[in-house]
């Protein structure tokens, strides 16, 4: 519901917007038509530009700054990239293959798809990531032409339906004018640029444990950071949000993986019992004599109903659920638990388990219910932090993934020779600048870098696709 209410909204306001611009242009309401070209504001279906040429002179003064130094860098880059074209294609032909003959293979690329596998609430992040990297792709186009003396027509930013983007004009004729390694490092440096940002990402990705210390740590427990209301963990004396979790039924928590791999041990194995004294069973068992469904306790509030783990011992008993929990160790049989008893809950369901959530510095969690119920309704992060919320080291590293994950993208579909895409002319400056000596008629340069670009797009067609359609079976 709340999808379809986000996508209805914003087609009304993108039609409304739209349709008041075709009414004022219709009526040739001249001071609305003066203020857009002024303004340098365009109005398109589900689109909204605005262009400007003030960027210019700081273009041109960062082109002029360092000339040999730019050069340098963005010929590093045109060699670099060049060198990505034809791994690139290989790597969205693995898609294509896995479709084909792998199953239930997990894809090397995955499209972004809000709603599909981008929950709304990290919108925010996806439209950001994704402005970001166009900007600084397309900066890579303005600095290069700036570097050549190309004249930049314009550089603008776009609001696509809910996503900004950014672009810039560079003039067709002037670029046709210059040298081959000229465009060459024109055409990859947005690609050049996409790479930089991406592999910049991943390193501060993998620096995080590093930098943040000793503010945020990671190997010390997990951070709850949302538990769904209405469910078994949310109850009173339930997980709370920022309850650091070092262990389940004495099973270590130390990070994400602990905890899934502890969860589905719970899942697998048998309920765990707990090492209970003699002394204390006589003090507090309140085991009725006759009962139905396994309940020994008569519905005694915060009492279980218990079973001795020797399975000769048909004796039943009902003790305080907390008090056993939290001055007990776990245990499967007797032999664990030295000269105490080992006694195992009694469920009503076999799905069913009895956790000792225990957290730190607080007291332990004590849950009743389906480990199902706790996947789906609990979500931690591998951070933990004694003075701080751990949501703002999330949403950095959720915004530095959806940076190198979006740059990276850029990079691969306008490497490959795509049409109308960033590929189509590296394709073309590549093929005439290598490929000229061994292939000296033109015309069939042509034709090749034609062929090319067929089988480029075909192939990230078919990739995105063949993707898609899995994600969606």
């Amino acid at each position: 519901m709340t999808e379809l209410l986000f996508i209805v909204t914003l087609a009304i306001v993108f039609g409304t917007i739209y349709f008041l611009d075709l009414i004022f242009r219709t009526c040739m309401l001249f001071p609305y038509i003066k203020f857009l070209h002024d303004a340098g504001i365009s109005i398109r279906p589900l689109t909204i530009c605005w262009e400007t040429m003030s960027f210019n002179r700081q273009f041109l003064t960062l082109g002029r700054f360092k000339p040999n130094l730019m050069r340098r860098w963005f010929q590093t880059g045109a060699v670099i990239v060049s060198a990505c074209m034809i791994p690139a294609l290989f790597l969205l032909l693995v898609p294509i293959y896995q479709y084909l003959y792998v199953d239930n293979s997990n894809p090397i690329l995955v499209p972004i798809i809000p709603g599909l596998n981008l929950p709304y609430s990290q919108l925010f992040y996806y439209a950001i990531s994704i402005f970001i990297c166009v900007t600084i792709h397309e900066f890579g186009h303005a600095l290069a032409a700036s570097r050549e003396k190309v004249t930049i027509e314009g550089f603008g930013f776009a609001l696509f339906g809910f996503l900004p983007m950014a672009y810039v004009r560079l003039p067709s004729e002037q670029l046709k004018q210059l040298t081959l390694p000229q465009q060459l490092r024109i055409y990859s440096a947005g690609v050049w640029h996409n790479v930089v940002l991406a592999s910049f990402a991943l390193l501060l990705m993998y620096a995080n444990p590093f930098l943040v210390k000793p503010l945020y740590q990671q190997g010390n427990g997990v951070t709850v950071v949302n538990v769904k209301e209405g469910t078994g963990p949310a109850q009173k004396g339930g997980l709370l949000l920022g309850d650091t979790i070092i262990s389940i039924n004495d099973c270590l928590v130390e990070t994400v993986e602990d905890w899934n791999s502890c969860l589905q041990k719970q899942m697998v194995d048998p309920q765990s019992g707990f090492c209970v004294s003699k002394d204390f069973i006589r003090i507090e068992n309140s085991a009725i004599d006759d009962f139905n469904n396994l309940n020994c306790c008569h519905n005694s509030s915060g009492n279980l109903c218990f079973r001795h783990s020797d399975p000769d011992n048909k004796q039943f008993i009902c003790l305080p659920g907390r008090k056993v929990a939290e001055n007990s160790i776990i245990c499967t049989e007797n032999r664990d638990c030295r000269e105490d008893l080992c006694l195992i809950p009694i469920l009503l369901l076999e799905s069913e388990r009895f956790l000792k959530i225990q957290r730190f510095p607080k007291n332990a969690v004590l849950y009743l219910g389906t480990i199902q119920e706790v996947f789906a309704s609990v979500a931690v992060s591998p951070w933990t932090s004694q003075s701080t919320s751990v949501q703002y080291i999330d949403m950095y590293e959720i915004f530095l993934g959806y940076i190198f994950a979006f740059s990276s993208g850029l990079a691969v579909m306008n490497v490959i020779p795509f049409f109308y895409l960033d590929g189509q002319f590296l394709t073309e400056c590549v093929v005439h600048n290598y490929a000229s000596s061994c292939i000296p008629t033109l015309s069939l340069r042509s034709n090749i870098i034609f062929i090319l670009k067929m089988i480029g797009s075909l192939i990230g067609f078919l990739s995105i696709c063949v993707t898609i359609l899995k994600m969606i079976m």
